[in-house]
This record gives C-alpha cells, sequence and structure tokens, in this order.
C-alpha cells in the first residue's frame, strides 16, 4: 500500500553552504499536496550560542508545533488525503531563512507554512506575493508589510475581537449600558474605537469609552434594574487592571469582562470577578471534553500532554488538510468556509486594506466557583 503522507527533512547549517536529504520525495499520480514547513528548531545552532540567546523555549513551540502537524497527519491520511512534508530549520535567523527561500523546489510548493516570527513572515510574504504561493502564520496573527492575498491568519488578533464582542453584546447585553477602558496601548486603543464605531451590529446599544486617567470610579457607570452595566477593561497590565478596579465597588446589576490573559495574573481577584459575573474573550481556549480524540492521539505518540503550540499546529493542518482534500486545485477559494478548530474556531475575512485573511473568531468564557463556562462560541 503507497504511503500518502511523505515527510523529508531538509537541514541548513547555520554557517554551512549546503544541504542534506534523508530521502528522496516520491512522485505521486498529481493530486498531493505540496507542503514547506519552516521553524526555528535550531538543530545546528551551537551550543553556546543557544544558551545564550536563550533558544529553548523557541526551539520547545516549534517542536510542539510540528508534533501537532504531524497529528493531524495520521488523521488526515485516513481521509485519503495525499501530502509532500519538508520541512527546513529556519535556525531562527533571518539569513537562514533567506537561504531557504533561495532554494528552487520552494517555488513548486502549493502551501508553506511559517517561519514563526513577524519578521520572517514578512519575509515569506513578499516571496510568495511574487510567486502565488499560500502561507499560513503558524502562531501569532501578522499585519503584513505588503498587500498580499496569500497570507492567512488563523490566529485572531486582539484588534479583531471587535465582530465576535459586538455579537455576543447584541445576543446577550442588548439592554445593557456598555463602558470600555483601555490602556492606551495601540491595539486596545484601536479595539475599543472599532467597538464603539461599529455601525451594523450594535447601533443599537449605548457603548461609551471611559476617561481612565488617573483611575476609574464606581460613579462613572451607570447600572438599574432596568439597564444594567457592563465593563469592559482592555489591558494585559495586572498593576493597571488592579488600579483601575480598586475603586469599583458595591455595584448591582454589573458584568465585568476583561481578557484571558488575566487568569495568568501573579494575584488574581477571583473573589470580586465572581461576584462580578466576570467574562473572558480569547482566541484560544480548548474545551478538554472536545479534545479527548486529539489529546490520547497526542499522548500516545509523544506521553506529554499536548501544549497551546500542538493544538495550533493540529487545528490549523487539519483545516488547510480537509480543505484541500474537498476541493483540491480550488482549494483556496473557500477559505471563508466557517471551521471549528479545537481551540478557536477559523472564520476568515480578506482585509479590504492590506487583502491579507484574518479570523474574527473569539470565545467568551465566564467565570464561576467551578472553574470556566464558555458562553459564546
Amino acid at each position: 500500500m503507497k504511503k500518502k503522507i511523505v515527510i523529508v527533512f531538509i537541514f541548513l547549517g547555520a554557517f554551512a553552504g549546503f544541504s542534506f536529504v534523508n530521502k528522496p520525495a516520491p512522485q505521486f499520480r498529481g493530486r498531493s499536496f505540496k507542503i514547506a514547513l519552516l521553524l526555528p528548531f535550531c538543530s545546528d545552532v551551537p551550543e553556546a550560542e543557544f544558551k545564550r540567546k536563550k533558544l529553548a523555549p523557541i526551539q520547545k513551540a516549534a517542536l510542539e508545533y510540528y508534533e501537532g502537524i504531524l497529528t493531524a497527519l495520521d488523521s488526515l491520511e485516513k481521509l485519503g488525503f495525499e501530502c509532500n512534508l519538508t520541512v527546513y530549520d529556519t535556525q531562527k535567523d533571518s539569513l537562514t531563512t533567506l537561504r531557504i527561500l533561495q532554494k528552487p523546489e520552494i517555488k513548486n510548493m502549493d502551501f508553506i507554512i511559517g517561519p514563526l516570527f513577524k519578521e520572517g513572515i514578512n519575509m515569506l510574504a513578499e516571496y510568495c506575493l511574487q510567486n502565488k504561493i499560500y502561507h499560513l502564520s503558524p502562531v501569532v496573527s501578522v499585519v503584513s508589510s505588503v498587500s498580499t492575498p496569500y497570507l492567512i491568519n488563523t490566529n485572531t488578533d486582539i484588534s479583531n475581537f471587535d465582530k465576535s464582542i459586538a455579537d455576543f453584546w447584541v445576543r446577550d447585553f442588548d439592554t445593557a449600558n456598555i463602558y470600555i477602558i483601555h490602556d492606551g496601548k495601540k491595539s486596545m486603543k484601536a479595539l475599543a474605537e472599532k467597538l464603539r464605531s461599529k455601525p451594523d451590529s450594535i447601533n443599537m446599544l449605548k457603548v461609551k469609552i471611559l476617561n481612565a486617567v488617573p483611575y476609574l470610579k464606581t460613579e462613572d457607570i451607570i447600572s438599574t434594574p432596568e439597564r444594567p452595566a457592563l465593563l469592559l477593561v482592555l489591558s494585559n497590565d495586572e498593576n493597571w487592571v488592579n488600579r483601575q478596579m480598586k475603586n469599583v465597588k458595591d455595584l448591582e446589576n454589573f458584568t465585568l469582562m476583561g481578557l484571558e490573559s488575566w487568569l495568568d495574573f501573579k494575584s488574581p481577584d477571583f473573589e470580586k470577578w465572581i461576584a462580578y459575573h466576570c467574562l473572558f474573550a480569547t482566541a484560544h481556549h480548548v474545551n478538554i471534553a472536545n479534545a479527548k480524540g486529539f489529546r490520547t492521539l497526542y499522548r500516545t505518540k509523544y506521553y506529554i500532554e499536548p501544549s497551546e503550540y500542538s493544538y495550533k499546529g493540529f487545528d490549523q493542518m487539519l483545516y488547510i488538510g480537509k480543505l484541500y482534500n474537498s476541493y483540491v486545485a480550488n482549494w483556496t477559494n473557500h477559505l471563508d468556509e466557517s471551521y471549528q478548530a479545537l481551540h478557536n474556531n477559523f472564520s476568515l475575512d480578506q482585509d479590504p486594506v492590506n487583502k491579507q485573511w484574518i479570523n474574527t473568531e473569539i470565545k467568551i468564557l465566564k467565570l464561576e466557583e467551578n472553574g470556566l463556562m464558555q458562553m459564546y462560541r
């Protein structure tokens, strides 16, 4: 029986001008999907440099993402998916990435995943625009330095949380006074302005951005039995969030809304958050019950629990693989089809300005005494 998933490893020496391949790529019947994976495995980085640049977490993220991809390919092969995956080690080095892009076989790829960081993705965006190759950013949402319809972002940037938040507000808080404060960071300010000025889905809601200088006061928020209040606090800064919330107290018919990064605060105020029915907006949350099959496969193969990067590798590869398996050469005409992944849903829109594909889906969680409950998507 012919193997439908073929993986070829190519390692470029950090200082050498040669490469080697561990086995040749076989010829398929014209339907095999040719993918290049560019990640910083850092296999050839000298030990001293590896330690000095603190590359261990980066290498770990690359490996876990790759393991997620391999687990997805196992599932896709059972669906008849044929794939020729070529893996390149970028060494977290822009010159190595450039050297990879100069290899003639890259132009023949159907799809490219990587690199891991913004600088490399911008370099690849120009290359893929010239050669008309679709490519995906693995772990970050990137606004490309060039206008390109070939860049796919399944990772939802916080500035694009507005659509899902607005839909949720219309569904659950259509009679509420809605207030927003932000810490002044560019992405937080952009999201606040988009929510306030969004013309269609929330024009019936009363949305107001409050002045958070020097800090928020309880009297800034109007809440009544007929018209409750919701406060959206846009910041990942624990000190700033705590300073704003310090004087917000004794409110009734009030809901607090923040970001899931709050759950990683060193001193989270769970008591206040539960009292204020706290909601969290997030682009990455896994319902363990829904992920049982993947977790079993992953732990069987790698003897550890999957990480955030493992889930992303699995979900993204399964999404692209299923699209190609269904539509073959026309798969890119169906990028706007919604897909329910484990860590987040994918609902891609083409940005009207820079033409790249962006995800606008998030999940909204509610903190309760027995844990987090998913309230949206």
